[in-house]
């Protein structure tokens, strides 16, 4: 498997959190739980990123 470099983002604004795994290229986002959203790049639909909506209440509901 292929070691790729990690990166986050976080809006306090927005409350979003962006979770980018290796570098950015243009993706197709899929939601795959209440405001969790996988992203996929467009050529080879491999998973490129997670977007997270709502971020503190989505991690206070896990702590």
């Amino acid at each position: 498997m292929e070691a790729k470099e990690i990166s986050f983002h976080y809006d306090k604004d927005d409350n979003l959190l962006d979770i980018a795994l290796g570098k950015p290229k243009k993706a197709i986002s899929t939601e795959v739980a209440d405001d969790l959203f996988a992203r996929k790049d467009i050529r080879t639909h491999k998973v490129v990123g997670f977007t997270i909506l709502n971020f503190e209440k989505w991690l206070k509901k896990r702590s």
